[in-house]
């Protein structure tokens, strides 16, 4: 399989320009630039354009074919209640809900920086020196190192590789980028008119909504569906 890369060049001194460099080589590697970026995606941009303005020659790299979300899209999460945990405290990654292609890069940095000072704060206001550990139960994770250990030391008959190959749902369910798709999907509201007297779709009628799945002990799979929250728990 060949890959073909167009180059965008940018340069603090030099108009930009697209270069007539294409090749069907991969990689593709001109040493006349100071710094290279690779298929970019939002943090990647920013990180190129700010090489740039500091007066290095980048060269920003697209691929030209289509190309899968990350992985990481599929995963999903756990449903969980609602609700503030006093004395838990979790920024970036730990408390996303959101996956992107920039999520690794500008996302968690900025969260640290904004959340992880906040969380820093709320500790030095509501703990003090001194303070007593309340007690716990003797008992406590032991469900949740059971749930490991049971894991850790099946002994069936299916490799580990075989069955991450059976749980894979890219073969026929794959994340994939359809631009052109994006005029048919159905939000919620139509939000290009007025939200005033419109009447929230169901959710089998759109597609802003988390798809949460149940396996009884039979093994039966079951769908639901929950919500998309928009809004803050408070205001805090």
């Amino acid at each position: 399989t060949t890959r073909k890369f167009h180059f965008t060049v940018y340069g603090k001194n030099t108009s930009a320009k697209v270069s007539d460099s294409i090749s069907t080589q991969y990689p593709v590697v001109d040493h006349e630039f100071d710094a290279v970026v690779v298929g970019a995606g939002g943090a990647g941009s920013r990180a190129a354009f700010g090489l740039s303005e500091a007066g290095f020659n980048t060269a920003c790299i697209t691929k030209l074919f289509p190309t899968r979300s990350h992985t990481v899209a599929a995963q999903g999460g756990i449903n969980a209640a609602l609700g503030v945990v006093p004395g838990l405290y979790a920024c970036g990654e730990a408390a996303s809900a959101s996956h992107g292609a920039n999520r690794l890069g500008a996302n968690s940095l900025l969260d640290l920086v904004v959340f992880g000072r906040a969380c820093a704060l709320s500790i030095a206001e509501t703990c003090k020196p001194g303070e007593v550990v309340p007690p716990i139960k003797e008992n406590a994770g032991e469900e949740s190192v059971a749930n490991l250990d049971k894991l850790r030391f099946a002994n069936g008959s299916t490799r580990t590789s075989e069955l991450r190959i059976n749980m894979k749902t890219m073969n026929h369910a794959a994340v994939a980028h359809a631009r052109e798709d994006f005029k048919e999907r159905i939000d919620e509201f139509d939000y290009s008119k007025p939200l005033q007297g419109q009447q929230k779709k169901t959710f089998d009628e759109h597609w802003r909504k988390h798809t949460l799945s149940y396996v009884d002990k039979k093994g039966k799979v079951t769908l639901n569906y929950r919500p998309v929250i928009d809004t803050t728990l408070n205001e805090e």
